[in-house]
């Protein structure tokens, strides 16, 4: 293998049209995304890179200008050995193969191929999305920007709120796909192409004819699905840097990072980082047992109720909508602590949606090759929950990796049939088989836990406090969110917190804390 430096482009930004100017504004709302800032300008268009590493981030001729964030990288399909490439080799392989490129690149990135002559504008989001790309557009520009709030600085960029968006993000949890809580700002689709030229977009997702297919029904080998996910681990471990560190829960994904860094990096201490609720959180006991198997340094962060309120501003200033219900504060706050150990960290998510290990996959059981055309469905239509990792990460000056949302396993598990995913009794069933070649029983044959604080009266009292600081200050009906408002209301105090209530509430509460926020001045977030 090659080498990369560390560390991968931490951000991207830039204009095309008319007016460029504002590429530098947009530069210092980012400079937690790394140390040093590129910018190159032409006559219609204004390119900007955050990195901390001799890579160049953005490359341009007399035509084709790229800038680019994260680690792309192709695969040699005999050797399989990895290829890193920089802006340079972007603008290369695009001169060679256009847009068909893109469907062959692996690692986690957002890119965006600019072509003078033509003024079109391309840009691009890594299979899963884990890379974020916003963008907004007036009647003479275009911008993007790896976090929306770089988009703000922008004096053409309008915060109006986009009401049906909000509304949305009370019921669901997440604002709808492509969209953010701004309706002049949008999300380029994870996994997927957009194209602008002349004032007019298109879309083209990467695996567009995927439901089209027909479901796998050939079985897959144990030895084959182990040998893929260590691969993928092995290229996104290929750094200069010792400094490695894994988001550890309980289960069997991240252990298998976990015990495969300690298998190909012998010469680095393995840190992992786990987040609960106190030392009785069965996440935190588990992830314990866990590290004290492998023999990681481990880390325990404990959150209690009375830190949420300022993890919680803290969180949706890093990832700009808001999202996770508390897992993303949970997960800022051991970032924040992994930052003192790790340059590097890895999470173990997206495998559970690849191989079959949510609880809604149960559901689907009952229907023939359900579960295949629910990946299909996720890989071709997802919100930003993954991208908000990273953009956690970023925010402490960390490079994410997260390997089981890697293009090469996508495409494996889309060769999986069903039944070697799922049955009634077993989930993730070939993925449990080639991880217990990496790690002992106990830790493979875990059940599937989902991450959450007590909803106990420490709970209660803080979200009873949240909710009075929302009305007390009318932050929802500033912006015409009134009948959002009249359902903040909690369940009686000695009526125990259900999960729907406290969803109901910690959502409002999110949204009205983003408002706050992003809707008080003309200021980006910094």
């Amino acid at each position: 293998m090659t080498s990369i430096a560390l560390s991968p482009i931490g951000a991207l930004w830039g204009i095309v049209g008319a007016k460029t100017h504002g590429t530098v504004e947009m530069g210092a709302a980012l400079r937690h995304r790394g140390c040093d800032m590129a910018i190159e300008e032409g006559p219609t268009f204004s390119f900007g890179a955050r990195h901390s590493g001799e890579i160049s981030p953005i490359s341009v001729d007399d035509d084709i200008a790229v800038v680019y964030s994260g680690f792309p990288f192709v695969v040699d399909e005999e050797t399989r050995i990895p290829r890193y490439l920089s802006a340079e080799g972007i603008r290369t392989e695009f001169l060679r193969f256009g847009a068909d490129f893109f469907r062959v690149l692996c690692g986690h990135y957002a890119i965006a191929v600019y072509c003078q002559t033509r003024h079109q504008l391309i840009l691009v989001r890594d299979a899963f999305g884990v890379q974020s790309l916003s963008w907004a557009s007036s009647n003479e520009n275009f911008a993007f920007s790896t976090e929306y709030k770089a988009l703000l600085s922008l004096p053409w960029v309008e915060r109006n709120l986009d009401h049906d968006a909000a509304h949305r993000f009370v019921d669901d949890g997440w604002a709808p796909a492509g969209r953010t809580f701004l309706r002049h700002i949008s999300m380029v689709l994870p996994g997927s192409i957009l194209i602008w030229q002349n004032g007019n977009l298109e879309t083209i997702h990467l695996r567009e004819d995927l439901c089209k297919t027909r479901p796998p029904f050939k079985p897959i080998s144990v030895p084959h699905v182990e040998m893929a996910v260590r691969e993928t681990i092995g290229w996104q471990a290929n750094d200069f840097s010792p400094r490695y560190g894994v988001m550890l829960s309980s289960g069997v994904d991240s252990a298998v990072i976990a015990a495969t860094l300690r298998r190909i990096r012998r010469d680095s201490e393995i840190h992992t980082f786990t987040v609960g609720y106190g030392y009785d959180d069965p996440e935190i006991i588990g992830a314990s047992a866990t590290a004290s198997l492998l023999g990681t340094r481990h880390h325990e962060i404990i959150v209690r109720p009375d830190a949420l309120t300022e993890l919680l501003k803290e969180t949706i200033i890093a990832v700009d909508n808001p999202g996770g219900y508390e897992e993303f504060p949970c997960l800022y706050a051991l970032h924040q602590e992994a930052r003192q150990f790790v340059d590097i960290i890895f999470s173990g998510n997206a495998a559970d949606t690849l191989f079959a290990g949510m609880p809604y996959h149960r559901d689907l059981l009952s229907t023939d090759d359900a579960i295949y055309r629910r990946l299909c469905n996720d890989l071709t239509v997802r919100d930003e929950r993954l991208a908000a990792q990273e953009l956690l990460a970023g925010r402490h000056g960390l490079s994410f990796r997260m390997p089981y949302a890697e293009r090469i396993l996508i495409d494996l598990a889309l060769e999986v049939p069903d039944f070697q995913k799922l049955t009634p009794e077993n989930d993730k069933i070939i993925f449990r088989e080639a991880a217990r070649q990496i790690l002992p029983d106990e830790i493979t044959m875990r059940p599937k836990r989902i991450q959450q604080l007590l909803y106990d009266d420490s709970m209660w009292s803080w979200l009873a406090e949240r909710i009075d600081w929302i009305c007390s200050n009318a932050i929802l009906r500033k912006h015409s969110l009134e009948d959002l408002e009249r359902i903040a209301i909690l369940p009686p105090r000695n009526v125990a917190l259900t999960e729907e209530s406290f969803k109901t509430a910690w959502n409002l509460v999110s949204l009205a804390t983003w408002a706050s926020i992003y809707l008080a001045d003309n200021e980006a977030p910094g």
